[in-house]
């Protein structure tokens, strides 16, 4: 058994714990407040703008820690340069097909509970 892997290993499902209760806690409240926002003369729009840049960058961190964890390389995707007006790169962003979707999957990521995490670890083995 080596020891090592499984800290690394429980420390990163911890780790997830704690990133998702704080991503939900941040993108819930933006997009809650944003969505409503945007019917106001676009008022909506920089709190919708600051959800998918959070998305992106935790996209990022996710990657980085999954490629530590798995010892593996994974590609990331810059934001397009589109545009040298920051609202026209703000607005290239906000719809941006892959930001878009990166922000729809964080805030729907499931939350899994211990057991579900073992039993999907034997299901494995």
């Amino acid at each position: 058994m080596n020891v090592r892997r499984t800290i690394e290993t429980t420390t990163s499902v911890a780790l997830s714990a704690a990133i998702g209760f704080i991503s939900f806690l941040i993108l819930v409240p933006t997009l809650a407040a944003g969505v409503p926002l945007l019917l106001l003369a676009l008022a909506g729009a920089p709190l919708i703008a600051a959800a998918f840049v959070y998305c992106h960058l935790l996209a990022r961190l996710e990657r980085r820690r999954a490629a530590a964890l798995l010892g593996a390389e994974f590609p990331t995707r810059a934001f397009p340069r589109e545009g040298s007006v920051p609202v026209r790169a703000l607005v290239t962003r906000v719809v941006d097909r892959c930001s878009s979707r990166s922000t729809a999957l964080t805030s729907a990521r499931p939350s899994r509970s211990p057991r579900a995490l073992r039993a999907a670890d034997q299901s494995v083995r």
